[in-house]
């Protein structure tokens, strides 16, 4: 008999890449994936899957609520966002349901689900070298951010997942529709990360340059899962390609070797970090810090 799992409120990409992680994690045939973009009154009364996995917000906790209590026996696994405070995770906890952080990735995702089903273990093969990480907070993304858009002149830097969710941001972004761009250049990524993975090269480094009448747009993965985005009005600044990709590559590596977490204990780290960026910047360019044009 196959397990079932429902998926509910996430978008048509999320659901092909987190079932195809879960059909490769059950080795394709005990489980049953049914996706839904959102919940209705059908899904309480009717539906019995042994796994429900959601976004975290009010409606699907309440959503959630009504289900189990129908089905005493299902397990329920919740996407939270980076930023969630601990509180509310940890009250979640308590009452035996799994929550965990959204941009973890489709695989470690998948194999969290699948251990809740006892499927496979909690972690995919090799251990969760996540894990090993050095910790910092959102405040530290943000100083890294902050760090990254002085020394380059961008209005606007976006820190989004690898479908264009929105992280987190820095900068003016008054002008600028940031859920269109984030979408837009992501689908170009999730190419990218294919084709490495087709030529055996898992380290793939993607760079998207949009050059327009008004504005300039540079782009680049973080590891597999997130985007770094810097925005340029071209009525104030003319950015410099080799100075801007050189900048945006280590900014991006610095943030593909944190491992997000709630609190403030991240400050020191943040301040090793935007050091480091300050220190190879002056090295660098000492002779151009006012000077972002180029003759192209």
């Amino acid at each position: 008999m196959k397990l079932r799992i429902l998926i509910i409120g996430l978008t048509a990409a999320q659901n092909q890449a987190l079932s195809t992680e879960l059909m490769a994690v059950a080795q394709g045939g005990t489980i049953s994936i049914s996706t839904t973009p959102s919940a209705t009154p059908l899904h309480v009364t009717r539906q019995h899957p042994d796994l429900l996995i959601a976004p975290l917000n009010s409606e699907n906790v309440h959503l959630a609520r009504r289900m189990f209590e129908r089905s005493p026996r299902m397990h329920i696994f919740l996407l939270h966002h980076p930023a969630t405070p601990l509180s509310e995770i940890a009250a979640l906890r308590q009452v035996g349901w799994e929550v965990a952080s959204n941009d973890l990735g489709y695989t470690r995702l998948a194999y969290k689900a699948g251990a809740m089903l006892g499927l496979c273990p909690e972690h995919p093969p090799g251990g969760d070298d996540a894990d090993m990480r050095p910790a910092a907070t959102m405040g530290d993304v943000q100083i890294l951010l902050d760090v990254l858009r002085r020394q380059t002149k961008a209005q606007l830097v976006l820190y989004t997942d690898q479908i264009g969710n929105l992280i987190t941001h820095r900068g003016d972004s008054d002008e600028v529709d940031m859920t269109s761009i984030s979408s837009l250049i992501s689908g170009g990524f999730a190419n990218t990360i294919e084709l490495g993975r087709m030529l055996r090269d898992p380290d793939t480094r993607h760079l998207t340059l949009l050059e327009g009448k008004h504005f300039d747009i540079y782009s680049t993965n973080v590891g597999n899962q997130r985007l770094l985005t810097l925005i340029f009005p071209k009525a104030f600044v003319e950015p410099k390609l080799g100075f801007v990709w050189l900048q945006i590559r280590r900014a991006a590596i610095q943030l593909s070797q944190m491992r997000i977490v709630e609190g403030n204990l991240g400050q020191m780290m943040a301040a090793e970090l935007s050091s480091s960026l300050e220190s190879e910047f002056d090295r660098l360019f000492a002779d151009n810090l006012h000077d972002a044009s180029v003759d192209r």
